[in-house]
């Protein structure tokens, strides 16, 4: 009688792989998963920060440069106008750029467009920068979803994506239990 060798059953996953395979990559998904999010949820929060932050400005502002709220209202405004119309382009930009370097470039214009709103000195600077500021910043969220794609599994994106909500809804509930 012959010894018969026990037979592995496997189901075909993705691309012909056995299902063990997520198992033996779970520890690296997971090391990867630590090493970018959190960097994103940084930037999020600090995107979130920015906003927040440019009421609490008005306080001053609105006295130091005489600002009425129609004329705060507007520089509000512009950043979204500049986000909106500036957001698909820049999307279209990481398809071709690549997301890392596209997001480099918006994390590096963003922060020096936020280093000029210490040079406003009227409603027209204030205007510019804010309009600037969205164009600067237009395409972060959707471009970081996009980067999460090329470095984590389809399984664990929900996870990640929920990660960088979440840190927009606690600084968000934060600012409003202060």
């Amino acid at each position: 009688m012959l010894a018969k060798e026990p037979i592995e059953v496997t189901e075909p996953g993705l691309n012909g792989s056995s299902s063990r395979e997520p198992e033996r990559l779970r520890p690296i998904q997971w090391k990867v998963f630590w090493r970018i999010v959190p960097v994103l949820f940084v930037a999020y929060v600090i995107s979130f920060l920015d906003r927040v932050n440019v009421g609490f400005a008005a306080l001053q502002m609105n006295k130091q440069f005489g600002f009425t709220p129609v004329i705060f209202s507007t520089g509000i405004s512009l950043f979204f106008l500049g986000y909106l119309i500036c957001e698909i382009p820049s999307n279209t930009m990481i398809l071709r750029f690549g997301a890392q370097r596209w997001l480099a470039r918006i994390m590096v214009t963003w922060g020096i467009v936020e280093c000029l709103n210490a040079l406003i000195s009227g409603p027209n600077s204030f205007y510019v920068l804010r309009l600037l500021l969205g164009v600067a910043e237009a395409g972060l969220f959707p471009g970081v979803i996009f980067y999460l794609t090329y470095w984590i599994a389809a399984g664990n994106r929900a996870r990640a994506t929920a990660t960088l909500m979440l840190g927009g809804q606690r600084f968000r509930q934060a600012h409003r239990a202060d």
